[in-house]
């Protein structure tokens, strides 16, 4: 089978926690995440589309996310 690369940046924190996760089923990154994929792809009929700036709604409401999310805005949005 042919494969392809992919590159994603995440946050360190988020690469640490999926790090952690692959770790913890005893294989590599790279799979964790094509397996991960996969079922969340099964899923897809479930998926409902959402307003466009949902996700931003639901990033600032998180209580988990970084405080400082409204201070890096341009950055998040534009890479800045």
């Amino acid at each position: 089978m042919a494969a392809t690369k992919f590159q994603i940046t995440l946050p360190r924190e988020k690469a640490a926690e999926w790090k952690r996760a692959a770790q913890r089923r005893g294989i590599p990154l790279a799979e964790w995440i094509r397996v991960t994929m996969d079922k969340e792809l099964r899923g897809a009929d479930s998926f409902q589309i959402r307003p466009p700036a949902d996700w931003l709604t639901r990033m600032v409401n998180d209580e988990e996310q970084d405080p400082t999310v409204s201070s890096r805005i341009d950055q998040i949005l534009y890479g800045e």
